[in-house]
């Protein structure tokens, strides 16, 4: 939780001291802070729409609140990479130009100009990769777009390292230990690189589909693995795991039986089945919040029950030196 406060803490001043600031630069550890606590505060807005009324212009004020700072937080992201802000309007860009042409071929049935805005969105979903690939470089020294300042990093193992550790090295390994670096790049390519992949890959018919399939049933067994070693990093059980799932069908189990007795019983509240919905959902989300804190807590710093600390070592990051602080 102390660690999940801090993320706040830097989150909150770095929107509070750069709200619109596109020039200089932010490190990894200031722009995952605020990508982080904004999504985080997206699913709390998110929870307050089953309130009427008061709770959709929250969450609408919330939407536009955020998106001025984390557009300025991802260009100074990229130019401590070394990229112009820019890159991060071309995929809203061909985003529009798609959905204007689409609007236009939908009115004057054309299917050349429907499948132009395809190809646009196609390659709209693959800049946004590699856009998500370049806000999780390191530093560059050579950077010509100003000096960040020294934050320190959570994160210690690389990008490409980690997915060789998690999906090569210990593809069957439950046992030992794995840092917060090693189980979260995988977390991150996933949903932000990969998912974009997949939105390009679409342009072809049911291809993204085929290939999501394949992907999804062969990182099962490695994302599992790597999940029980990141709890036995903390020195918890591998069984920690579970306890988002555990929520979800416990919810599941409650709105289900609820509504079960609503249909056969044609006169029971409809009041009833509304508070098990609005409590399996509180009781999911519980579950996901706790194993996001776990999963983000420090490793123990020496040997426990599980083993030694891991090394997060691997190939260039055990000789580069850091200019940035990370």
């Amino acid at each position: 939780m102390e660690t999940l406060i801090s993320y706040f803490k830097l989150a909150l001043n770095s929107v509070k001291n750069n709200y619109v600031n596109f020039s200089g630069k932010a490190t990894r550890t200031e722009y995952f802070s605020v990508l982080v606590s904004i999504l985080f505060l997206f699913i709390i807005a998110g929870i307050l729409l089953i309130v009427p009324v008061l709770g959709t212009i929250i969450f609408v004020l919330y939407t536009l609140a955020v998106i001025l700072p984390l557009l300025a937080v991802s260009a100074r992201r990229l130019h401590d990479v070394g990229k112009p802000a820019w890159y991060i309007l071309v995929p809203f860009g061909l985003g529009i130009v798609a959905l204007v042409i689409a609007g236009i071929g939908y009115s004057s049935f054309s299917v050349g100009l429907l499948s132009f805005s395809q190809f646009l969105g196609a390659l709209s979903a693959l800049f946004n990769a590699y856009i998500a690939y370049l806000v999780v470089l390191p530093s560059d020294p050579a950077s010509a777009y100003g000096k960040a300042e020294n934050l320190p990093a959570p994160l210690k193992l690389e990008f490409l390292d980690a997915m060789k550790k998690v999906y090569i090295k210990n593809y069957l390994n439950f046992s030992g230990r794995a840092g917060r670096a090693e189980f979260w790049w995988p977390t991150y390519f996933f949903v932000f690189i990969y998912a974009s992949l997949i939105s390009f890959l679409n342009v072809i018919p049911f291809l993204g589909t085929a290939v999501s399939i394949i992907v999804s049933l062969a990182v099962i067994i490695p994302n599992i693995a790597v999940a029980v070693r990141r709890m036995h990093d903390i020195n918890k059980s591998g069984f920690f795991v579970l306890i988002p799932y555990a929520a979800l069908i416990i919810s599941v189990i409650m709105i289900a039986s609820a509504y079960s007795n609503v249909v056969s019983n044609p006169y029971s509240s409809y009041a009833a089945l509304g508070l098990m919905i609005f409590l399996g959902v509180i009781i999911t989300l519980a579950g996901w919040i706790f194993y996001f804190i776990l999963t983000i807590r420090k490793g123990d710093e020496t040997e426990n029950r599980f083993g030694p600390v891991p090394d997060e070592t691997d190939a260039k990051t055990a000789v580069i030196s850091r200019t940035d602080g990370e």
